[in-house]
Formats: C-alpha cells, structure tokens, sequence
C-alpha cells in the first residue's frame, strides 16, 4: 500500500510537473515574438483664410502638420507647398499670374524650422519647404503663408489651388484648396482742352487721358489690364494737324502702346 501510495503522489507530481512546464514554455513562446512598433501617421491640411480675394490683395493661408504616434518619430520629414500660377476660366494658366511677395514664417512648435521660398516665374510655380528632419511622436506644427495675385495680369473669375505635401521616409500624403481672384476693369477717359487759345494760325494743344480703374474693387486693388485698345480723337474741320505724342504712366502694369498716327481721310488721330 505505501508503495502504491509512493507511485500515485510521484504521477501527480510528474503530472503537475509536466503542466508547469508546459505553461512555461507557452508564456515564454509568446515573449519571444517581436512587437511591431506602430507606424506614425502623417496629418496635414492647407487652409485659407477668404476663399476670394481681389487681385492684389494679400492671400492668407494656415499650414498645419503633425506626427501622430505614441512612440515611433517621422523621420526625413518635409514640408512643401506649391502655389501655381492663376487658371482662368477656359483652364490655361496665366503666365504673369504668378504669386508675388511671397512669405512664409517659421514652423511653430519644438524644433521652430525655418521655411525654403523659391519664387515663381512666367514658367515656373512658387514653392514654400520645411525641412523638417526628425519630428518627435505625438508633435504638430502650423506656419502661415502670404502672398498676392498681381494687378493686371489676374483675370476676373481665375483660380488658385495652392497643395501641400508631408513626406515621411517612404509615406506621403498631401492637401489642397482653391480660392477665386476677383478683378473688374473701368475705362475712363478725360480730354482737357487749352486754357487759351491764340489768334488764327497759332498752334492749340490739348491732353487726352485714357485711365483704368477697379470700379468697386477699391483702390489699387482687383484691376484688369485691358489688350488692343484703340483711342480714336476726330479732329475739329477748322483744325490742320500738326503733331502728336503719347507717354504712358502705370502702378506696375506694362505700357505698349504706338505713337498717335493721323488719318488725313478722316481728319483724326488714333
């Protein structure tokens, strides 16, 4: 009986014994799989501030990004905004329309990171970059951007889509937004004529002075350059042509008009 009893408390132990080690073996399994670290995810957006402006008003836009993750950094991180030129309405881009007096500051948050300008052309869009390099788990960041759509040059009606791009080794994701440029044009036209006019045979001068407003827009602001202009003055039958001369005075825009020319067939200048 003592023996039998021996054999049954030694099986059960050697049952136990067995379970343990079994149960070790399992906790120890699972100990040994590598967790994965979870990937960052890559946030960022581009707001305007109006989402219409008058040509040559200073466009206002909020760029904001973020590293979201417990523990694992963005790494190789940057930060580009590009602003192409105007599209009018037929959807060709203007080639004057280009961003002017670009800026942009600094990226809020810790490390602050300076922004990159490369300024548009007639062929090339403007650029804003932030290189920002490591950005820490759970870190976000905002910068401002200014700019503005030149008088004359920005159609009434056109387009801007400024977007943004967040690179994170080998993940990207990007933003945009569109805003609508307002520009109006109003002729005007002033003749002055002589404060006094001399005996028969005397030459008589007088001024024309054909001018382009924005009309509601405001001043300096929302104006459209005008293309093949004719300005046509008849003369007075009494009057013989002797000269003209014409000069052009502008806020920026571009003057190409040809010396006055007379018709003696209809006896006026144009």
């Amino acid at each position: 009986m003592h023996n039998v009893g021996s054999r049954s408390i030694w099986r059960r132990a050697g049952q136990m014994l067995s379970v343990l080690i079994v149960a070790t073996l399992v906790v120890f399994g699972l100990g040994n799989n590598p967790s994965r670290a979870a990937t960052p995810v890559l946030n960022v957006s581009i707001t305007p501030e109006k989402t219409s402006y008058n040509s040559d008003d200073t466009q206002k836009y909020t760029v904001s990004w973020s590293c979201t993750s417990v523990t694992e950094d963005c790494v190789d991180s940057v930060i580009k905004v590009r602003i192409p030129h105007a599209v009018n309405q037929a959807g060709d881009a203007v080639d004057k329309a280009v961003a002017a007096n670009l800026a942009a500051t600094a990226a809020s948050g810790t490390p602050a990171v300076s922004a990159n300008i490369t300024r548009g052309t007639a062929t090339t869009d403007a650029y804003v970059t932030y290189n920002m390099g490591r950005i820490p788990a759970g870190n976000s960041y905002q910068a401002v951007i200014t700019f503005e759509m030149p008088n004359s040059y920005t159609p009434d009606q056109s387009t801007v889509s400024p977007e943004v791009s967040f690179t994170s080794a080998d993940t990207t994701v990007t933003d945009d937004t569109k805003v609508t440029n307002h520009a109006e044009t109003t002729l005007a036209l002033t003749k002055k004529k002589p404060t006094a006019i001399g005996p028969k045979g005397s030459n008589v001068t007088y001024s024309l002075t054909p001018t382009i407003t924005s009309g509601t827009l405001g001043p300096n602001r929302g104006k459209l350059a005008v293309v093949n202009t004719k300005l046509v003055d008849k003369l007075p039958s009494c009057a013989v042509y002797v000269s003209a001369t014409s000069q052009g005075s502008t806020d920026g825009s571009e003057f190409t008009g040809a010396e006055p020319t007379y018709d003696a067939a209809t006896h006026s200048l144009t």
